[in-house]
């Protein structure tokens, strides 16, 4: 075995022991009142670490599949990270609007809830993802493949023009893969999300990032398939 193929298995393990660790961290009883704690006293910073580290982790996911080999140099790796953390921020406001907002409607008899219990929670949570994925999700989705594509052509730390990202950017991939996700997965996904307790909410955010990755990364290749342009 070679150099690189040693890093390539080496990167693999780091990568899954660190999400095996955020997993076991997050089930284990003391370590989960620990991050209970620092969630509510720190809710920005942990949004930033965990969004941060668990949605670069995705986009890492996402180069493997699409390589077929584990990497994290020459990858844009630092500027997916930071793109990652202001999205934790955002976040971490976001899930709130939605969530009180949502209970407002229904407390003020906007929408009606004619269950009780546990299925009058998942529908509330499912009203919540709902709103968050038709009004929300969409620009979101926007913003991480613009900063992609700028990564891609030299980082984000440069002069680049949004209107020309979006320009260049596969409306047609766009609207085949990415937006039909927010009503197949995203919805289902962030239903279970806002049924868990607040500060968990977040970190179910940083897990899915995983999954976006998969999903964008699809939609990137299904883009660069030969006789497709971009933009077209």
């Amino acid at each position: 075995m070679n150099l690189s193929d040693r890093e390539h298995v080496l990167v693999g393990r780091a990568w899954g022991s660190v999400l095996g660790g955020v997993v076991l961290f997050l089930l284990f009883p003391p370590t989960q009142e620990i991050f209970r704690q620092l969630t509510a006293a720190h809710p920005y910073i942990l949004g930033v670490l965990k969004i941060g580290v668990l949605g670069a982790m995705g986009d890492m996911l996402a180069v493997r599949m699409r390589g077929g080999r584990w990497r994290y140099q020459h990858i844009g790796l630092r500027d997916k990270a930071l793109v990652w953390g202001f999205l934790g921020l955002i976040f971490v406001v976001v899930f709130p609007i939605f969530s009180v907002g949502t209970d407002f409607l229904f407390r003020q008899g906007y929408l009606t809830n004619p269950f009780e219990g546990f299925a009058a929670k998942t529908l509330e949570a499912f009203a919540a993802s709902s709103f968050m994925n038709l009004l929300f999700a969409p620009t979101m989705m926007v913003f991480h493949r613009v900063t992609d594509m700028a990564i891609a052509e030299g980082g984000v730390f440069r002069r680049w023009s949004a209107v020309e990202m979006l320009r260049k950017m596969d409306w047609n991939s766009m609207g085949r893969i990415v937006f039909p996700s927010l009503l197949w997965f995203w919805i289902p996904a962030h239903t279970l999300t806002f049924i868990l307790p607040p500060e968990f909410r977040i970190v179910s955010a940083a897990l899915l990032a995983i999954a976006l990755g998969f999903i964008l990364s699809f939609a990137s290749r299904s883009s660069e398939t030969p006789g497709r342009k971009e933009g077209r």
